[in-house]
């Protein structure tokens, strides 16, 4: 799936505005898309999310410090950026602790 491609529908979905309920987001995929652009969004999006996930692990191995949440809440964390879209996505990846 081409990079513009996604990020449009990520910002389509609405995801942290208009919804946080998965299911939602997903019944709303599988009536817009069809099944095969489906799993390429899914693909994109778990290629996103693991390197959005290990972008904080390599942050709290540079810092010494860790986040104060389970490995869970850390998939749910990674997985909840990337919905949030492509600038905030960015952000977090160039400034895992965004002072910026």
């Amino acid at each position: 799936m081409e990079e513009a491609r996604f990020w449009a529908l990520v910002e389509e979905l609405g995801w942290g505005r208009e919804t946080t309920h998965y299911p939602r987001v997903r019944d709303a995929l599988c009536r817009k898309l069809p099944i095969l652009e489906v799993f390429a969004m899914c693909q994109r999006f778990e290629e996103l999310r693991r390197q959005m996930h290990d972008a904080i692990e390599q942050w709290e191995e540079k810092s010494g410090q860790s986040l104060p949440i389970s490995d869970d809440g850390l998939l749910d964390l990674s997985s909840h950026l990337v919905g949030l879209g492509q600038k905030a996505y960015e952000r977090v990846m160039g400034d895992p602790v965004c002072r910026s």
